[in-house]
């Protein structure tokens, strides 16, 4: 069976600014996600901070306007080079304590589908930088419909290379200008079984996986019934 971590759930799975942990009494996960995305200004001091974690989770990316607005000008080149620069930045950053460097993708962000994760790990091959899969920060409201097929083609393209899992239930009910909401899993659109399967299916056991607080029960009992 694969560790799963506890992790608190918030919108997007962290509050801006602060480093969210997994909760105690699931044992500390190797990742420590920071709320902030590697081309912010204050990426910086954020990285800076002493971790005990061996990875340092950070979000992809995000238009001028917002870390989760909608804004086509986040594909365009000028974007592609400065995210670019600031991973080189930000890895230097955790390297010098010890650390790793890990890119949480968002569909609105730079990196923002399965292809263009697998296309930055190659590019990276060999650093010590790797992709942290959040299958619901990569889903927009209107590809819920389909997301049988999007979350199998993630899962197939990233499921045996991500450092780490993190599974949410998708709330569609308040997917407003920033997109879908993280939620409990038992509160999703996506059943639960479908997450085990998939991680089951494609995720080695020995990439360490988070759920929020109350759906880790759960996931380790549908992993057990499977």
């Amino acid at each position: 069976m694969h560790d799963i971590f506890e992790f608190p759930i918030e919108t997007h799975g962290a509050t801006p600014g602060e480093s969210v942990r997994p909760l105690a009494g699931s044992g500390a996960g190797p990742h420590c996600f920071l709320g902030v995305s590697v081309v912010d200004d204050g990426v910086e001091r954020a990285l800076a901070a002493p971790s005990e974690a061996a990875r340092t989770v950070v979000w992809s990316g995000g238009p001028e306007g917002g870390l989760f607005d909608r804004d086509l000008a986040g594909w365009m080149p000028r974007r592609r080079d400065d995210f670019g620069a600031r991973c080189a930045a930000a890895l230097e950053i955790v390297k010098s304590r010890g650390g790793a460097l890990d890119i949480r993708p968002c569909a609105r962000h730079v990196i923002g589908d399965a292809q263009t994760c697998l296309s930055f790990l190659r590019e990276h091959e060999g650093h010590q930088v790797g992709v942290l899969l959040d299958p619901v920060a990569l889903l927009e409201p209107e590809m819920l419909a389909e997301s049988r097929d999007h979350l199998r083609r993630m899962f197939e393209t990233l499921g045996g290379v991500a450092t780490g899992v993190l599974i949410c239930g998708a709330d569609p009910s308040r997917a407003g200008s920033h997109g879908l909401m993280h939620c409990e899993l038992n509160a999703g659109e996506i059943p639960i079984e479908t997450w085990a399967d998939l991680v089951e299916g494609h995720v080695p056991r020995s990439t360490p996986v988070y759920a929020p607080t109350e759906g880790a029960a759960a996931l380790r009992h549908a992993f057990r019934e499977g």
